[in-house]
């Protein structure tokens, strides 16, 4: 049972004190003080505050798309103009795919984004769809949005995806994230052994410059992103997936962001793939987009964990409520 100062028969200047005697760390106030639980840890990689407003912020599709009859994308408002449908296959989408096993567990996640105002269009998560059905989701996805870059992950089941969609579908095959060739980075170990001819070992060349693997130095850049975008433009994470899995986020003692004990990543996965496309893609003007030399967002006018701390009498007393309000707040 917890009671909250005012049951517990303590007055304002007892609040003023326990802020001062916490050296005035606003978090630590607000759970132990005030009883408002934040959803992120601590100690996590993202601030609290911040976490707890994008869960605030989160919004609802407006709307979901059923792709081959079976597995429903939903849809977010994204489009700065009106063009009659939720989607606009003239965007040249940028999607993200974190691939599973489809045997439970892990999910295989997409999220779409809108290149031109970074906003979340729309996501899909699915713990039990096989490969075969997810180069099918795929090819219908791609198909629907002519236009789109699909940046799919090597890791887990994604190189036999990448492989069955360029095998099966070339007209989509070419939608596929590729990077460009650097012999310092893409070789193959068995170049010169006799049972490899030269064709072997350019297709295996060809095939490691497909989709996007989650080295060391890419999963940084990921993980920078998502600090980043968290801190920066919050204004752009509203999607159930994307928010679920920032909320249970952690930080290993390495440094490195993962999903926390029992709960997953694969959104934030797919989100970031996206992120990573946007900011550190190769020859993205080939499949269509040209990126603007200007960040396309604003960011965030004021971090809340550098907002001013509250008069703690507004608390109670109405009429010093106006100490914490603009002169513009006032006059509404």
């Amino acid at each position: 049972i917890e009671y909250d100062y005012l049951q517990c028969r303590r007055n304002d200047e007892w609040l003023q004190s326990m802020l001062v005697s916490m050296q005035g760390n606003m978090l630590k106030f607000r759970t132990e003080v005030l009883l408002q639980r934040l959803a992120a840890d601590e100690n996590g990689p993202f601030d609290p505050y911040d976490v707890d407003t994008i869960i605030q912020n989160k919004k609802l599709p407006i709307g979901d798309v059923l792709l081959n009859e079976t597995y429903r994308l939903d849809i977010y408002e994204h489009l700065d103009l009106d063009v009659g449908r939720m989607l606009d296959p003239m965007i040249p989408y940028l999607i993200g795919v974190d691939p599973a096993t489809g045997v439970g567990g892990d999910s295989t996640a997409l999220v779409g984004l809108n290149p031109y105002n970074l906003k979340p269009a729309f996501e899909f998560g699915s713990a039990f769809i096989s490969e075969p059905k997810v180069i099918a989701l795929l090819v219908t996805l791609i198909r629907m949005l002519p236009n789109c870059i699909m940046f799919i992950e090597t890791r887990s089941s994604g190189s036999a995806i990448i492989a069955g969609i360029r095998e099966h579908y070339p007209d989509c095959a070419a939608r596929l994230y590729k990077s460009e060739y650097d012999p310092k980075k893409v070789y193959i170990k068995e170049a010169n052994s006799p049972n490899i001819t030269e064709k072997e070992k350019r297709d295996a060349i060809e095939k490691k410059l497909y989709g996007i693997a989650t080295g060391e130095e890419s999963r940084n850049q990921i993980q920078n992103l998502w600090v980043e975008y968290v801190k920066e433009y919050k204004s752009v994470i509203y999607t159930n997936g994307i928010v679920t899995d920032i909320s249970m986020m952690t930080k290993t003692s390495t440094g490195k962001i993962v999903a926390s004990s029992g709960a997953h990543d694969d959104f934030i996965m797919a989100w970031g793939f996206t992120l990573w496309g946007y900011h550190h893609g190769q020859n993205l003007d080939r499949l269509g987009f040209v990126k603007p030399i200007a960040h396309p967002l604003e960011k965030d006018p004021m971090p809340i964990r550098e907002k001013p701390a509250l008069n703690i009498q507004a608390l109670r007393n109405p009429e010093a409520r106006l100490a914490n309000m603009s002169s513009l707040e006032v006059l509404k």
